[in-house]
């Protein structure tokens, strides 16, 4: 197979300077110039199939100037760009319980946030319902079998006790 050349040639906002060698993985590396001024390399074939559009600042700027402010996620509200540093955005948030929580645009936008954290409480407050109001019915389900019962709720914990009740064998 005859090699290619790619010098001078135009890939999203790169242009290819030179062939630069071989990666690990013995494809053919060219060196580019990005339109932003900074250097990389890329293979051919990421060249070739699109891939490789930018020394990686096309994807920065996407993501860092993506403008959130009233989107929602979750229980999410984005009110504010709180700062940008180092390439990372974190955004002032209010959820839908009233608290206020900063939190990045990769959190966000990737859907493993979705509230303040009142969603992950609510999930284990439902679950310990779940789990008490099964011990109160296979509780009641022994208990009937010995004597009457009594349910005494305080808070959110319930528990059984087994009253002995005068006259009863």
């Amino acid at each position: 197979m005859r090699l290619k050349n790619l010098v001078g040639k135009e890939f999203g906002m790169l242009t290819v300077i030179r062939r630069k060698g071989y990666n690990s993985s013995r494809h053919i590396t060219w060196e580019c110039l990005c339109a932003c001024g900074n250097t990389t390399v890329a293979t051919g074939n990421n060249l070739n199939s699109g891939h490789s559009k930018s020394c990686g600042c096309l994807k920065r700027k996407c993501h860092n100037r993506r403008d959130l402010t009233g989107e929602t996620f979750g229980r999410l509200r984005v009110l504010r760009l709180h700062s940008r540093d180092n390439h990372v955005s974190t955004w002032e948030c209010v959820c839908h319980c009233g608290n206020r929580t900063v939190l990045t645009l990769g959190k966000l936008i990737s859907g493993h946030t979705k509230s303040c954290g009142c969603l992950s409480s609510e999930a284990s407050r439902r679950n310990a319902y779940k789990y008490l109001a099964g011990k109160k019915r296979r509780l009641q389900t022994r208990a009937c079998l010995r004597g009457p019962v009594k349910t005494v709720t305080s808070g959110c914990m319930t528990a059984i006790t087994q009253e002995v009740v005068e006259g009863s064998s």
